[in-house]
C-alpha cells in the first residue's frame, strides 16, 4: 500500500521541525513529501506533489494560507488541516471545506485528531470502484418539491455540493438531491461514470476534451469545464483511451 503523502505549509522552522518530527514518529503510514513558506511556492509544491493533506497554516509571513485555497478556486482534491495561533480564522476556515483546525501551539493529540479525520476521508474518496453486475436502469432523484426517474445515460455530470449532490442532465436541468456523492456512485456503472474528482463524477460519453494546463479540467458536450484532480488525472486520460 502506498504511503499517503502531506504537504507542510508553515513559515517557522521550530514548527516545520516539530511537524516533521510528529509525523515521522506517531505516522509511520504517512510521508511528508514537501514543505513551503509562502503561498506560491506551496502553490507549485501542490500541484508538481498532488498529496493527500495539506497542513496549513493560515498565517504566513508574505501571504494568508487562504491564498492558497483561492488559487484552487474550490478545485482542491486534498484534505487540508488549517492551523494558526488566532482564533479567529476557524469560521473562515471550515467555509474553505478544511477537514479540521489546529490552534497553536501543536498538540499531538489534536494533531492525531485531525489526521485521523483526513485519513477516514481519504479512504472513502478512494475506495474502490463499486464491483456489481447489474446498474439499474432508472435512478430517482428526490428533489425537495418531486421525485423524478432519469436514465443514467441522461446524466452529463454530478457534483458534490456539502451533504448534497446537483445532478445536472444532459438537457441543462439540475436537480439538487440530499444523498452524498459517494452513495450516488455505487448506482452508477463504472464502464460509463468516472470520478474525476473527489467532488465530481462525469459521463465519459460527454467528455469531448480533456487538456492539462496549470489547473487540469475536461471539457463536456455542454461547454461546461469540470475539474479533474491531479491524482486522477493520469489513470483518466488512460480510460479514456480505453473506452
Amino acid at each position: 500500500m502506498n504511503k499517503i503523502q502531506i504537504i507542510i505549509v508553515e513559515d517557522s522552522d521550530v514548527d516545520i521541525f516539530l511537524l516533521e518530527n510528529l509525523i515521522k514518529t506517531y505516522f509511520p503510514e504517512i510521508e511528508v513529501v514537501g514543505v513551503a513558506k509562502d503561498a506560491d511556492l506551496a502553490y507549485k509544491l501542490i500541484l508538481s506533489k498532488a498529496p493527500d493533506i495539506v497542513i496549513l497554516d493560515m498565517e504566513l509571513e508574505h501571504s494568508k494560507g487562504f491564498d492558497v485555497l483561492d488559487k484552487f478556486n474550490g478545485t482542491q482534491d486534498f484534505q487540508i488541516i488549517a492551523c494558526t495561533s488566532n482564533e479567529q480564522y476557524a469560521k473562515d476556515c471550515f467555509v474553505h471545506n478544511v477537514i479540521d483546525f489546529l490552534l497553536k501551539p501543536y498538540k499531538l493529540d489534536a494533531l492525531k485528531t485531525a489526521i485521523n479525520k483526513a485519513k477516514v476521508q481519504i479512504a472513502l474518496i478512494e475506495k474502490d470502484e463499486p464491483n456489481r453486475a447489474e446498474f439499474p436502469k432508472f435512478i430517482a432523484l428526490g428533489s425537495l418539491y418531486e421525485a423524478t426517474l432519469v436514465k443514467p445515460i441522461d446524466i452529463s455530470y454530478i457534483k458534490a455540493d456539502g451533504r448534497y449532490t446537483l445532478v445536472v442532465l444532459k438537457d441543462g436541468k439540475s436537480v439538487l438531491i440530499s444523498k452524498l456523492l459517494g452513495e450516488f456512485e455505487k448506482l452508477l456503472d463504472p464502464s460509463f461514470f468516472y470520478r474525476v474528482h473527489y467532488s465530481y463524477i462525469v459521463n465519459l460519453d460527454e467528455v469531448i476534451s480533456f487538456n492539462r494546463p496549470k489547473t487540469t479540467f475536461c471539457l463536456l458536450r455542454s461547454g461546461e469545464k469540470v475539474p479533474v484532480s491531479q491524482r486522477k488525472a493520469a489513470s483518466f486520460s488512460k480510460h479514456l483511451l480505453q473506452g
